[in-house]
């Protein structure tokens, strides 16, 4: 039986970007389904007491601490394999502090700034680019979610030679038990449809609007979550609202900002159909939830998304209207009717592939004798 590894975990509780918030809860949600014996001790590097307990509570997970950076040191490679072993940090993952990068495992959501460098002011795209130099140079090894991802990074950073591993995540989210009266709170019609994205522009909900306002009076309600602001284009969570009235679609959209994630679940839980509008995704968490809580997808025709729904869903042209609002309308007093998909073996599949991950990243940290990072003090 392999070695129980200690693993090193960036998080930050409080990030603005909830996406990344949600994938290192999933993440460890995913180490909890591996045996006993095999999950790993998990340690968050640095961060607050309040990121620790808030990691705690969504997840449940059994052995999670955290450490200041300040007591973890680098020390030679072990010389044998019986030489006796310290309190050791096999392997960071989500990339690592300063200093400690060939002990860590960077991962990349996406590479948008690649495929859509419009969407960012100059100064951040090179800031970008120059991040992500700094992460291809400095880690040996790339955790992404999809082969998508994985053939970006190949295209454009692929000269330093870093091994990309493809981790599919899945989603842990359940409806809360009082989901029906939870929905009911928000006034939502009995049949709505939900799109539930912040609200940065490669999420593309200007096309979902244009599409509303084709279906004419027939369209259904959709219904908007997510943070209203970007900070990389202040204008746009203005202009999405302005561009709802321009069309006059009333109330057949409802913008109801950022919700607990007890109540996004529950109108999930509760539609008629997840849309996914984005241009870019890495691997839509937005479409896990879905996929998790059994309802289903109209998505944008890219190519991550034919990867993450290879059955069961309507795609539409991304920044195509018409298209959109032809499945609107087919859709509007019925179906699409729900997947049948038998999520449990798709989170048993993530928590096989992180396992085998983590255990080649630290296989060939051993065999490299890349030094070890021992806990002091």
């Amino acid at each position: 039986m392999a070695r129980r590894l200690t693993i090193g975990l960036r998080y930050k509780h409080q990030d603005a970007w909830v996406g990344g918030v949600y994938y290192v809860q999933n993440l460890v949600r995913g180490f909890g389904l591996l045996p006993p014996r095999a999950r790993p001790r998990l340690v968050v590097v640095g961060g607050d007491k309040a990121a620790l307990e808030d990691l705690r509570e969504a997840t449940g997970y059994p052995d999670l601490r955290r450490l200041s950076r300040a007591r973890i040191v680098r020390a030679t490679a072990r010389r044998w394999p019986w030489e006796p072993r310290g309190e050791e940090i096999d392997l960071i993952l989500m990339g690592s502090p300063p200093g400690l990068e060939d002990r860590g495992v960077q991962w990349i959501p996406d590479l948008q700034e690649h495929r859509f460098p419009q969407f960012f002011p100059p100064e951040e795209l090179e800031d970008r680019y120059r991040r992500n130099e700094a992460w291809l140079a400095g880690h040996r090894h790339v955790m992404v979610s999809s082969e998508d991802v994985a053939r970006d990074v190949e295209r454009w950073y692929g000269r330093y030679g870093a091994r990309v591993h493809v981790v599919r995540f899945a989603s842990f989210a359940e409806a809360p038990e009082d989901a029906p009266a939870r929905a009911a709170r928000f006034g939502l019609p009995g049949r709505y449809f939900i799109c539930p994205n912040q609200f940065w522009r490669h999420k593309n909900h200007l096309t979902v609007l244009r599409a509303l306002r084709l279906a004419g009076e027939a369209a259904p309600t959709v219904a908007f979550t997510g943070r209203e602001e970007d900070y990389r284009d202040p204008a746009y969570g203005p202009s999405v609202r302005a561009l709802a009235a321009e069309l006059g679609l009333g109330d057949r959209v409802r913008f109801l900002g950022f919700l607990p994630r007890a109540d996004q679940l529950a109108l999930i839980a509760g539609a008629a159909a997840v849309v996914q509008p984005s241009l870019c995704e890495g691997w839509s968490t937005v479409v896990e939830d879905a996929k998790a809580l059994g309802r289903p997808v109209i998505a944008s025709d890219i190519a991550v998304h034919r990867e993450q729904l290879p059955q069961g869903a309507d795609l539409f042209a991304a920044e195509d209207p018409a298209a959109l609002a032809a499945l609107l309308l087919r859709y509007a007093d019925e179906g699409p009717p729900a997947p049948v998909v038998d999520y449990q073996a798709a989170r048993r599949r993530f928590a096989a592939d992180l396992q085998g991950a983590v255990q080649a990243v630290a296989a060939d940290f051993a065999r490299r004798r890349v030094p070890r990072l021992v806990v002091s003090g």
